[in-house]
């Protein structure tokens, strides 16, 4: 609070997608395509959208995030409780605040996504390489997109447990059921 307070407020807005496409690639050797793809999953942010491009080897830190958070959706929406269990026990017990938060954030995007989809937004997805998935997932669950806010409001409650050094297998359980409810109509 002392530090804060000597502090004054800096708002930096996000950059252009088309900007931080062409920083990509003139400074991160990014390809045009990957460049694309990172820049409209950062919305707006160089740091996320290094996180996304793709190493030697690998997807990229924030795309292993992503992927788990797409999965997490996967689960909530099941027909039976078991990937809901699952998933919760894929999780650590420990370490609330780290990864697990990280991939709960990223849910709620994927959550407004599915929202988008549903009405025919495609033009404001975030994830618009899923769109086809998040299209099929929507027409599978009609009833999703109405219960978007709720399962919001229930991932945010979610995220101000991780503060308290939670259990995840158990705030993932208990959240993945209330997810399901929510975007299925069956509470």
């Amino acid at each position: 609070p002392t530090i804060r307070s000597r502090l004054l407020p800096m708002r930096v807005l996000p950059l252009p997608t088309a900007e931080l496409e062409r920083f990509l690639q003139e400074n991160a050797g990014a390809s045009a395509g990957d460049a694309r793809r990172a820049a409209r999953l950062a919305q707006g942010s160089i740091g996320r959208a290094l996180g996304f491009l793709p190493g030697k080897k690998d997807a990229g830190p924030l795309e292993d995030i992503r992927a788990a958070a797409r999965a997490l959706l996967q689960a909530a929406l099941a027909g039976s409780a078991a990937p809901r269990m699952s998933a919760a026990l894929a999780e650590s017990p420990a370490g609330a605040r780290g990864a697990f938060s990280d991939t709960l954030e990223d849910l709620t995007l994927w959550l407004r996504d599915l929202a988008a989809a549903a009405t025919g937004a495609d033009d404001v997805l975030i994830n618009a390489d899923a769109a086809d998935w998040l299209r099929s997932l929507a027409a599978a669950h009609p009833g999703a997109a109405a219960g978007v806010p709720a399962a919001l409001r229930e991932v945010e409650a979610t995220l101000q447990l991780t503060q308290l050094n939670i259990n995840p297998q158990l705030a993932l359980a208990g959240l993945l059921r209330a997810l399901n409810g929510r975007l299925t109509g069956r509470s």
